[in-house]
């Protein structure tokens, strides 16, 4: 396969090849990626998740954000398998292990990697931080709980939430021992970063300083930080084109698994609490913009089946959502479906009732009022069915 000549601009990622799944092995033998452009990252090639390369080529590829990957902007685990001694011409941005069989070289302007080890040359674990739907780590595939206390979970959680930023020691140490002297607060600190530094084998993520402490996401997997970043980034993109790339938003809203740290919480450390809270929310009113951006996008091409889905993804967060019980009632009509919106109207009737004390809204209503009586306009266009979802 060859990709070339291939450009985006706005926040967009891999002008080449887009690879969206985050578990899906992508295999690629002997594939071109020649002169890509692209404004954010992976000029050539971006993978969300795991990659397997076999020879191939990039050459020429352009990216502009900073880490970029002009070459190649890869989420996880990158393999490379080659023959003979071989030269890929533009730069990777890795964000996972590496592994290399063979005897491999890479360019990047004046810098030069050379890797000739073989196949079992990995150069770091992978991290992984999980904290949606609850908290956990992983190095590789094994568990870490070895913490000593929820409190350095708790650091761990807060620094991988706002990663690539310096966090000075002084407030870290207010934010999880406010009531305490400040001599108290700094030893505790001391000692919860010596136990998260062997926990997590004095990986390069964590960088620790004298005065602060830094996690870097090019050498971790943080679920919240890839879903936050990925969902502002298709948010600024032209309407045109997240029209085209509506996939790239179902794929990112399917890695949020749950709440921000869901059922996690420390009771004596009110900062903390009170900022773990402010970011679910945050995050919860973003996914919900999402959704609702999604089934906009689905109701514009008349994909039904998906609309309805994205819908009901979202009532599954908020039950008591009209807009998205409507979206749902024309969906099913759209399909013919009228016994089945019915229900989704019936529904829609008890939780309201249930949850506010109201009823639906007129133009629910009505909707519902021209499926009973079987008049073809109850099955609505889907530009009046999208210019709807546009006024809620």
């Amino acid at each position: 396969s060859r990709f070339e000549n291939n450009s985006c601009t706005g926040a967009c990622y891999g002008a080449g090849l887009y690879a969206y799944s985050s578990t899906a092995l992508l295999t690629l033998i002997d594939t071109q990626f020649i002169s890509n452009a692209v404004t954010a990252r992976g000029g050539g090639l971006y993978a969300a998740g795991p990659v397997a390369l076999t020879g191939g080529e990039f050459r020429g590829n352009i990216a502009n954000s900073s880490p970029a990957g002009g070459g190649l902007y890869a989420e996880r685990v990158v393999t490379i398998t080659v023959s003979t001694p071989y030269t890929y011409l533009d730069g990777f941005d890795l964000r996972g292990d590496l592994t290399v069989s063979g005897n491999l070289t890479f360019t990047a302007g004046a810098v030069n990697f050379v890797i000739d080890h073989g196949a079992d040359d990995v150069i770091m674990e992978t991290l992984n931080i999980k904290l949606l739907g609850g908290f956990s780590v992983t190095l590789d595939d094994r568990s870490v709980t070895d913490f000593r206390s929820a409190k350095t979970r708790a650091l761990l959680a807060y620094l991988a939430a706002q990663p690539d930023l310096d966090h000075p020691r002084t407030r870290l140490a207010t934010l999880f021992w406010g009531d305490l002297a400040d001599t108290a607060a700094s030893t505790n600190l001391r000692i919860e970063l010596s136990n998260l530094k062997k926990v997590l084998g004095a990986h390069p993520a964590l960088e620790i300083s004298r005065n602060a402490l830094r996690l870097h996401s090019a050498h971790a997997t943080i679920d919240a930080h890839a879903v936050q970043r990925g969902l502002a980034d298709f948010a600024a993109l032209p309407v045109e084109v997240q029209a085209q790339r509506v996939h790239e938003l179902a794929a990112l809203l399917e890695r949020y698994t749950g709440e921000f740290l869901a059922g996690f919480n420390l009771n004596d450390a009110v900062e903390f609490d009170d900022w773990q809270l402010i970011t679910r929310e945050q995050l919860h009113e973003q996914v919900m913009a999402a959704l609702s951006t999604l089934q906009l996008r689905y109701a514009e091409q008349g994909r039904w089946p998906e609309l309805a889905n994205a819908a009901l993804r979202q009532l599954a967060l908020v039950p008591w959502l009209e807009s998205a019980h409507r979206n749902v009632i024309q969906a099913l009509a759209a399909q013919g479906r009228t016994q089945d919106a019915l229900e989704q109207y019936a529904k829609c009737c008890a939780i309201l009732q249930e949850e506010l004390g109201v009823e639906p809204s007129l133009p629910t209503q009505e909707i519902v009022a021209r499926l009973r009586t079987g008049r073809p306009e109850a099955q609505a266009p889907r530009h009046n069915l999208a210019q709807q979802l546009k006024s809620f």
